[in-house]
């Protein structure tokens, strides 16, 4: 199983979009040949959640608290959402909700923290949560209607490195899933498109989300006397350079 993480938002310039493009249309190719799977998301799009009245409260929510104008909105608006079932233990900040919560719980009665350090720092958690209604496509559909798809504005309301960091938290909640899975998780390549460079802080939040895979990793390992698969979960990184580029060596930091 493949999944491809595409970006439509002012992170990519146009030359960067054209090679895209042009890298999933080889990729294409490679599937019809060897008979892959693959599945195309964006950020950028929601899906309609018509049928699920429950999930077009919890997704209202998240849009509501996105186009908050400030530290006490936001706060307003999550306090009074329905109350949870159960609080979670310091092990157990997993889902969505919980982790939200837990950034909110820090910035809460903090009066350093100003309105923009707020939403900097919870718009990604948020864009994490609303990406359970992210559209998708199998990779022939995506390609058929590229032009049209990404002609479109986005429908999702957050800074484009809001939503690149919300990507990694969502990759790393998946590969969690497959790392303490007792079912035999199915192997998943995720392959995500990038741009040449971020700021430093966000590249540290998201080393942030992958260093907590480091316990359940360790323990898969132990358990299994090192005879574990090596593919449960495979990330796969595709800078998009341009002219005066780096050639991607940020993102090589991830490999150490």
């Amino acid at each position: 199983m493949f999944v491809v993480h595409v970006i439509n938002n002012s992170l990519l310039d146009r030359s960067q979009t054209l090679a895209q493009i042009r890298l999933l249309s080889h990729l294409q190719q490679l599937a019809y040949i060897h008979k892959l799977q693959v599945l195309v998301k964006c950020l950028d799009y929601l899906s309609d959640t018509d049928d699920d009245p429950y999930a077009a409260d919890e997704k209202q929510l998240y849009q509501g608290m996105l186009a908050a104008r400030s530290k006490a909105e936001m706060i307003r608006l999550w306090d009074d959402r329905p109350p949870t079932a159960s609080s979670p233990g310091p092990e157990e900040i997993t889902t969505a909700e919980h982790r939200i919560s837990a950034v909110i719980d820090q910035v809460r009665h903090s009066r350093d923290v100003g309105d923009v350090d707020v939403k900097h720092q919870v718009e990604p958690e948020i864009v994490a949560a609303l990406s359970r209604f992210a559209k998708s496509w199998s990779l022939d559909d995506f390609m058929d209607a590229h032009e049209k798809i990404m002609g479109e504005p986005p429908t999702l309301h957050a800074a484009g490195i809001s939503k690149l960091q919300a990507q990694f938290i969502l990759q790393a909640q998946v590969a969690r899933a497959s790392l303490t899975s007792d079912n035999g998780a199915t192997p998943t390549v995720s392959v995500s498109f990038l741009p040449d460079d971020v700021p430093n802080v966000t590249l540290i939040n998201i080393k942030k989300q992958w260093k907590t895979l480091f316990v359940p990793l360790a323990k898969r390992v132990k358990e299994s006397e090192k005879s574990l698969r090596q593919d449960l979960y495979t990330m796969q990184l595709v800078s998009l350079g341009s002219a005066h580029s780096n050639g991607g060596q940020q993102w090589k930091e991830l490999d150490e």
